[in-house]
C-alpha cells in the first residue's frame, strides 16, 4: 500500500478541484462561448416551449436541472446574467426577458423568477448554435439518463462578441 503525505494529498486535492472549476464552470469554452449551464440552458430553451415563447423563468430553470447537477438558484442566476444588455453586461444577449433583470446601476436588482419570463433571443437562433445539432457530439447528462451537446458550433466565434460574467454563469 502506498502511503502519501497528507499536504502532498491536499495539493493534489486542489489542484483537481481548481481544474474541474476551469473546465467545467468558471471559463467558457472557445469553441461557442459558453459555459456549461449556459449551453444546458440554451438546450433546454431550444427544446421547450421557450424556443419562441416567453416562459416562466422559474420553469425553464426547473428544466434545465434535468441537465444540470447544480441548484436552482446558480441556474436562475445563469438565466438571468444572459439577459441582460446594458453596459458591461452583454453585447448580444442570447436570452430575451420580459420583467426585471437588472440595470447598470445595480444588475443584481432582479426581480424574483416567478416574475420574470425568458425565451431564445432572435440573436441567438441567427448566432447559429442550432444549425449543426445532427453534426455536433452528444454527451450524458450527470444521471445518464439524457443525451446534452458538448458544445455547440455558432457561425462566428460568439466569444468574441458577448464577455459573459465570470461570476455568475
Amino acid at each position: 500500500m502506498n502511503t502519501v503525505e497528507f499536504s502532498e494529498q491536499i495539493n493534489l486535492d486542489q489542484k483537481r478541484y481548481s481544474r474541474y472549476v476551469c473546465d467545467s464552470r468558471a471559463i467558457p469554452n472557445e469553441i461557442d462561448g459558453l459555459k456549461p449551464v449556459q449551453r444546458r440552458i440554451l438546450w433546454t430553451m431550444w427544446n421547450s416551449v421557450a424556443k419562441n415563447d416567453f416562459t416562466k423563468t422559474v420553469k425553464v430553470a426547473g428544466l434545465v436541472m434535468g441537465f444540470h447537477p447544480h441548484g436552482d438558484a446558480s441556474i436562475q442566476d445563469a438565466i438571468s446574467a444572459m439577459v441582460q444588455d446594458f453596459p458591461f453586461s452583454n453585447n448580444y444577449p442570447v436570452i430575451a426577458g420580459e420583467g426585471t433583470f437588472g440595470d447598470v446601476l445595480d444588475p443584481k436588482a432582479i426581480a424574483s423568477p416567478r416574475y420574470t419570463e425568458v425565451r431564445l433571443s432572435d440573436f441567438c437562433k441567427d448566432l447559429g448554435y442550432f444549425d449543426s445539432l445532427p453534426d455536433i457530439q452528444y454527451a450524458k447528462n450527470y444521471d445518464e439518463i439524457e443525451d446534452e451537446p458538448i458544445f455547440f458550433f455558432p457561425k462566428i466565434p460568439a466569444v468574441l462578441l458577448n464577455q459573459l460574467d465570470a461570476e455568475r454563469g
